[in-house]
């Protein structure tokens, strides 16, 4: 605080949301260092969910969003891709119980969408909508379900068949694609380049999320998406997810 105005950390950040024992969530602002991007009005935000394990120990999960597409913040993002896990660490020396969950990449974390090729896209959703219930509109059909660790969070799973001669599963022969809900989608992509994992295209950034595509040892192609929920809880029912348009 004995800094000058405007080199104090996290000054003029405000708390956006707080749920006791579940979640907290704050605006961020870039460091000093960064004046460019910190003089700007636009901030990023935190979310700390905490999940109770037990009576000694409480998971922590911090995911930073809204990193806007400006090539000025990739050095911010590289920052807190550091920093962040050296205050979990900083925890961790402070008697206090720590997963590891917290500071490690989950990778994938559920199906987010299951799409297949067939003749006519059209029939094949009436079908499903006469035989199987399904509520289907122009895209398909989108499943509801709920955070595991906090029900009161809804998630959606899209269900979406293809025109056979659809250009979207390319490089694949396949007559279908997964998509995986994943999290902090540019260190996964990082770590599967250096897997030598195939990375058919660049990481995409929608208001709904980011979405990037790999190939498996077999020729199936992956979508993977990295969900805003914010806005795509939303959408709701209404969502048009960006693989069916």
């Amino acid at each position: 605080m004995d800094a000058p105005i405007g080199k104090r950390g996290s000054e003029a950040c405000k708390v956006l949301s707080y749920l006791p024992k579940k979640y907290l969530s704050f605006s961020w602002n870039a460091p000093p260092q960064f004046e460019e991007v910190r003089s700007s009005t636009y901030n990023t935000w935190v979310v700390i969910e905490f999940n109770v394990l037990s009576n000694q120990q409480t998971e922590l999960i911090l995911t930073h969003l809204g990193w806007p597409k400006d090539e000025r913040w990739n050095p911010v993002f590289d920052y807190f891709d550091k920093a962040w896990d050296q205050v979990f660490m900083s925890l961790s020396k402070h008697d206090v119980p720590l997963t590891l969950s917290a500071v490690e990449n989950k990778k994938v974390t559920s199906i987010g969408g299951i799409f297949f090729k067939c003749k006519d896209p059209k029939k094949m959703r009436e079908w499903y909508q006469t035989n199987l219930g399904l509520s289907t509109n122009n895209y398909g059909s989108v499943f509801e379900w709920r955070h595991g660790a906090d029900s009161s969070k809804k998630r959606f799973t899209q269900w979406s068949p293809f025109n056979e001669k659809t250009k979207y599963f390319e490089p694949s022969t396949k007559d279908y694609m997964i998509n995986y809900r994943v999290e902090n989608i540019e260190k996964l992509v990082q770590q599967l380049k250096e897997n030598n994992v195939t990375v058919t295209d660049n990481i995409e950034t929608y208001d709904y999320g980011k979405f990037v595509h790999i190939m498996d040892p077999e020729g199936n192609k992956i979508e993977l998406w990295e969900p805003n929920d914010i806005v795509y809880e939303n959408m709701g029912k209404q969502l048009q997810s960006k693989t069916v348009k």
